[in-house]
């Protein structure tokens, strides 16, 4: 998907996926991954217009700064410093989603979303899953009545939007598409 210029964002509905679908956030983490997308989580229903409407935003800046470095040969922190310059001399601005994170962060979920993301097919990565104990929503969010917030801000584009991302499911970015599409 990533090589065919897909960029998948997963809306979580929590806490049913967790509850009901163990292993799911994972399998999509390691699936955005992939992708240079994003698991955005909703456990609030009066925010799902902004995780659309903001994802939408967030990948239609991305696209924007891929399509003009794709064909750059460079090495992937070289595209990441020579972008940066770039950006922040020109101003450059980019849509950012900003969501509270509902979940808790799982150093027994974090393995498995490797073995999701570099998987060739789905049967090699089900034989190698653990199973992740205990309930991933942070107590706060898992009290009726608690909100969550989520806005779209447009900013200056940050060297980590535009490097490489180490985070589990945080956005993979312009250069990890750049180099997805090339390769």
């Amino acid at each position: 998907m990533g090589k065919a210029g897909i960029t998948l964002y997963v809306i979580a509905c929590e806490p049913t996926l967790s509850q009901y679908y163990k292993r799911a956030s994972d399998f999509y983490a390691g699936l955005v991954k992939r992708t240079g997308g994003k698991v955005v989580n909703l456990g609030d229903l009066s925010i799902l217009s902004t995780l659309v409407a903001g994802s939408a935003l967030e990948v239609a800046d991305g696209e924007k700064y891929v399509t003009q470095y794709q064909a750059q040969k460079l090495s992937a922190g070289e595209i990441s410093q020579r972008l940066h310059k770039n950006f922040v001399t020109a101003g450059a601005q980019h849509s950012t989603l900003v969501v509270d994170n509902t979940y808790e962060e799982s150093t027994q979920g974090n393995p498995n979303v490797d073995v999701w993301f570099n998987a060739e097919n789905l049967d090699e990565a089900r034989n190698k899953i653990q199973e992740v104990q205990g309930n991933r929503i942070i107590e706060k969010y898992q009290t009726p009545g608690v909100t969550q917030s989520a806005a779209v801000q447009v900013q200056p584009i940050s060297l980590a939007q535009v490097s490489l991302s180490l985070c589990r499911v945080e956005v993979q970015t312009v250069v990890q598409k750049c180099l997805m599409r090339v390769s």
